[in-house]
């Protein structure tokens, strides 16, 4: 499942010898961007080299760049004085430098280094307008949570830009990088999901040059995004951007969808678009594009979807029984506050943040939670910190008591697997009880105890989905 051939040493398909013979070959010309993404008020820089690693030595090389549009338009070319390139992988070959101010934007661009008739390479770039401050379209509601006031708009036929602030824990964080192979043989790692699948023709892209799939322009996006898991959604409803997800889960995760909602009509992006534009050019352009669409009679909808479908995926953490009682942690024996991870992250309802020991305690750590009143208990729920593997517990014990002070045998113990999904500790009999002690005795990797989330599951109510 990993490489360009296949298990018979065939092409797959995907790439030919010929292109990737540029970028892994005896010779390869190589640029070093600081960036794929660029304005029309920056002067594109890159440092030029090679790696070389022929028979022998390349004397009296000749070295040509070109900077040309989708259309093979040359806006930008030079060449670099005759030189020998040595055996090694880091031969400098000089610099290029390209005032951007006059080029057509938004556009992507092809970047191209030729050495002689030895080797030739090239890297896509994008070029935007610098970032506006303009607000919406007075017909469009910009927002970033689906609240009364939307939800009102949308009823009175309203058109709206939904750029969530936050999200259900349950929708995966994206990253530019692919998971690698898929999460269950690799499940210490936080990456989920393998990319885009995008309507490029879309008029809602229409002024953000994209291909169907994901290219560099998307790379600032995505990592500061989430996938909007749709499976509960019409299966009519099909997003512009579509996130793959790994095939095991293989959810329906949108990046960017429309639908309507009542009367009105809801364009949804689960990307930051409002955050440092002035040094996030493809978000700031992302942002326009989405914004004149939904300001544009082209902006119509067609598949329908209740808010109350909706609302469930735009909000924090699904409101836990100890968040609603208003429970509290009283005592810890390690936190690390220093670095924003205190003991109360538990009890936060936000999945993206929690709670760590300081490094270099010992374990075992451990909270104890008064939930402010006797509750009749049948487990809890540990949900594991969500970015990364370090510090998700191994064991666990929870002891129940009607006195701080006082701790019998636990209630129930545990063992876990590394995971990012909710653990459960069944009680093998109802328990009543005001505090609760929870104890964990190891960790899956690393030296630190992490948690995001903790939760009761009572007789009637169910914990954490």
């Amino acid at each position: 499942m990993v490489g360009v051939l296949d298990s018979l040493w065939k092409s797959k398909g995907y790439v030919t010898p010929a292109q990737f013979r540029r970028f892994c070959g005896p010779t390869v010309p190589l640029a070093r961007l600081p960036k794929r993404a660029w304005t029309t008020a920056e002067t594109l820089n890159a440092e030029v080299a090679a790696a070389h690693f022929g028979p022998h030595p390349l004397t009296n090389a000749g070295v040509s760049w070109n900077l040309r549009s989708d259309d093979n338009t040359i806006v930008a070319s030079g060449q670099f004085p005759p030189q020998t390139l040595p055996l090694g992988q880091d031969a400098a070959l000089g610099r290029i430098q390209v005032n951007l101010s006059g080029l057509a934007s938004p556009a992507k661009y092809i970047l191209t280094v030729k050495i002689t008739s030895a080797a030739e390479n090239d890297w896509n770039i994008w070029v935007y307008p610098p970032a506006d401050k303009a607000g919406a379209p007075s017909d469009v509601l910009w927002t970033s949570a689906l609240d009364e006031a939307a939800l009102a708009r949308l009823n009175m036929g309203g058109k709206m830009l939904l750029m969530p602030a936050k999200f259900a824990w349950d929708q995966p964080k994206l990253a530019f990088q692919p998971v690698f192979w898929n999460r269950y043989m690799f499940n210490v790692h936080p990456l989920q999901t393998l990319g885009l699948l995008i309507d490029s023709s879309h008029p809602a892209l229409a002024q953000f040059p994209t291909e169907f799939f994901q290219d560099w322009q998307w790379n600032d996006i995505v990592n500061h995004a989430r996938g909007v898991v749709m499976d509960g959604l019409s299966q009519k409803l099909r997003p512009v951007v579509q996130v793959i997800d790994d095939w095991n889960t293989n959810r329906r995760l949108g990046l960017i969808f429309e639908c309507r909602v009542g009367a009105g009509r809801l364009l949804v992006c689960a990307a930051d678009l409002a955050t440092d534009l002035d040094r996030r050019p493809a978000a700031a352009q992302l942002r326009r594009s989405l914004l004149a669409y939904a300001a544009s009679p082209a902006f119509n909808p067609s598949i329908e979807v209740p808010a109350s479908q909706l609302a469930p995926l735009f909000a924090p953490t699904k409101s836990t029984q100890l968040v609603q009682l208003g429970a509290k942690v009283i005592e810890t024996d390690s936190e690390d506050t220093a670095h924003g991870h205190a003991a109360a992250e538990v009890l936060d309802g936000n999945a993206d943040t929690f709670w760590q020991s300081r490094a270099g305690d010992p374990m075992p750590h451990y909270l104890v939670i008064d939930l402010g009143r006797n509750k009749v208990l049948r487990g809890i729920t540990l949900l594991p910190r969500q970015d990364r593997n370090e510090g998700r517990p191994a064991a666990a014990e929870v002891f129940c008591s009607e006195n701080p002070r006082q701790w019998s045998a636990p209630a129930a113990t545990a063992k876990f697997k590394s995971s990012d999904q909710p653990q459960n500790l069944e009680f093998p009999q109802p328990t009543t009880a005001r505090y609760l002690k929870l104890v964990i005795p190891s960790v899956i990797t690393g030296s630190a105890t992490a948690l995001s989330e903790l939760d009761i599951v009572t007789e009637n109510l169910p914990s954490i989905p």
